[in-house]
């Protein structure tokens, strides 16, 4: 099966992109503040869903789409009948049945590359009961009949860091969302930064996702993929700073206690 790679080596690393990118597009879709024209939003978002499924990674589409769904549910609720569209022409359409036979293979543990990843999570794991607290470090595993390489970000960081390491990626990433949950209700009132937090946030929720499946948002072979999370992660802590500035001025000047 021939998959899209672009200039990212390796067609999962150019779907993790893909699934960055298409997650923080989806909110200009319907939003009355976006940065783009209604039909360049729209004509991106095709030109990145189509590049996203060529390149045939589950874990990004999986990303994406727990993404949009988490996204549309807590504020643009007229994506959802789009998406439930979308799901059925998919099942239904000739072009997509290698594609979804492909997503079936997976679950059901029946095709090789998700049967490799089985035995890459049963070694991880015997890695970890070794070294469980510190990991082995970035140079290797210092022992011969075992390895670091596993297709889970957290897998990854637990073997590299130990589940010290893992506890404290958990939180960073736990105490992100926690915030984007809790300031749900102030969004709407900060116009043109609504989409561009949602959007930001939906793409670590889709990184997240799809690091069940990938390491490549934990991976020294991939930098760029490495860079991108975690200045993602940067912009939407960002995003929740101005959030909370511009809501609070925002009330200050309904209150009258600011000129």
């Amino acid at each position: 099966m021939k998959r899209a790679t672009a200039t990212s080596v390796h067609p999962n690393v150019l779907g993790s992109l893909l699934n960055f990118g298409l997650a923080m597009l989806v909110p200009h879709l319907l939003s009355r503040h976006s940065l783009f024209p209604r039909v360049v939003a729209w004509g991106l978002a095709a030109i990145l869903g189509v590049g996203l499924v060529l390149t045939v990674s589950r874990s990004a589409m999986l990303g994406v789409g727990v993404a949009v769904v988490v996204i549309s549910v807590m504020r643009y609720r007229k994506l959802l009948p789009l998406m439930l569209l979308a799901v059925v022409v998919f099942l239904i359409s000739p072009w997509s049945q290698s594609l979804l036979n492909h997503f079936l293979e997976g679950f059901q543990l029946a095709d090789l590359s998700t049967q490799m990843r089985m035995g890459e999570y049963k070694d991880a794991l015997t890695l970890i009961r070794r070294y469980p607290f510190l990991g082995v470090g970035f140079a290797g595993a210092p022992d011969i009949d075992i390895y670091v390489a596993v297709a889970s970000l957290y897998f990854t960081v637990a073997a590299q860091m130990g589940l010290l390491g893992l506890a404290a990626f958990l939180v960073v990433l736990g105490v992100v969302l926690w915030r984007f949950w809790r300031r749900r209700w102030l969004a709407p009132a900060a116009l043109e930064l609504e989409p561009l937090w949602y959007g930001l946030h939906a793409a670590i929720i889709g990184g997240v996702v799809s690091g069940v499946f990938d390491r490549f948002f934990f991976s020294l072979d991939f930098h760029n993929s490495v860079t991108l999370f975690w200045l993602v992660v940067g912009l939407a802590t960002a995003a929740t700073q101005l959030l909370d500035s511009s809501t609070g001025d925002n009330r200050a000047l309904a209150d009258g206690s600011a000129v």
